[in-house]
């Protein structure tokens, strides 16, 4: 399960670099399409600024490091549910934190 999730997540992380390196060069903020490939995949992959200061490289910027933080969110969500599934207890005993306390009386 943990694998279709970080899979999914890294093909849809791909479309977002593509078509945002795809939109900076269409638009004329850079004139490589490998300088926009590069700043598209580090402003993706980490949240760092875009060079170009024009209005849509600005909201563009805004909209990957929302996108940045929520693809490390997901991928800490979903290492931590991997590894704290394995850790339930086994029927029919009860856990002494969450168990309501014997009467001793």
């Amino acid at each position: 399960m943990l694998s279709s999730r970080i899979g999914w997540l890294a093909a849809v992380t791909a479309v977002v670099v593509l078509a945002s390196s795809q939109l900076l060069h269409a638009t004329g903020t850079h004139d490589s399409y490998a300088d926009a490939l590069f700043e598209a995949a580090m402003a993706t992959i980490t949240g760092t600024g875009l060079t170009p200061t024009t209005a849509f490289a600005r909201i563009l910027q805004v909209l990957l490091a929302v996108y940045s933080v929520a693809v490390f969110a997901t991928l800490a969500g979903s290492l931590g549910a991997f590894f704290l599934r394995g850790s339930d207890p086994a029927p029919g005993t009860a856990d002494p934190v969450t168990a309501p306390a014997a009467d001793n009386g």
